[in-house]
């Protein structure tokens, strides 16, 4: 066997794997999978926890000067097309600042 042929073999059951798994659930175990998805989502807080997570939204991290590069940049990277807008439309500059 060949070392390019081995490659695509483990690359294609790798990427099988999800969809053969998947497929042997029953409807049973899809809805109890996704009704522990949304129980997992709801977030209880205290309230000195909200408090703190407004505070930090509240906060900026970069200059007015830094937001405008990172804005240019994800620009340059992600333009905007026919089908798209740019990565400043989306939100990224924001996204990064948030991160």
């Amino acid at each position: 066997m060949h070392r390019r042929e081995t490659l695509k073999i483990l690359a294609i059951s790798t990427l099988s794997a999800p969809f053969v798994l998947n497929s042997c659930k029953s409807k049973e175990q899809e809805t109890a999978d996704a009704n522990k998805a949304v129980a997992k989502s709801s977030i209880d807080r205290f309230k000195e926890e909200a408090e703190a997570d407004k505070q930090i939204m509240k906060g900026r991290f970069f200059t007015v000067h830094e937001m405008a590069t990172i804005a240019v940049l994800s620009d340059i990277i992600i333009p905007a097309d026919e089908v798209s807008g740019s990565a400043t439309d989306s939100g990224v500059p924001d996204f990064i600042e948030f991160i």
